[in-house]
């Protein structure tokens, strides 16, 4: 069986509606003779025991530069 890594931050248990794609991806790529092996942040819960999840520690280097220009973090990039 062929063997595709999926690099997503949203990823099941994560509570959002964006973390149902790369779900569905790797729910179904089984039937076509792909393994899915999911690298993911750090999840709040444990993951479907179906899957290969790869969490690692994911650190925003973006809101660490922009903390460190003193720039807010939270005000959207375009206003």
């Amino acid at each position: 069986m062929n063997k595709v890594l999926i690099i997503t931050y949203h990823f099941p248990p994560r509570p959002t509606v964006a973390s149902l794609r790369p779900l569905g991806l790797a729910k179904y790529l089984p039937e076509f003779g792909w393994k899915a092996v999911i690298l993911t942040a750090a999840l709040p819960g444990k993951p479907d025991p179906q899957f290969q999840v790869i969490e690692t520690q994911y650190q925003d280097y973006l809101g660490f530069a922009k903390r460190l220009l003193k720039l807010d973090s939270q005000a959207p990039l375009l206003a």
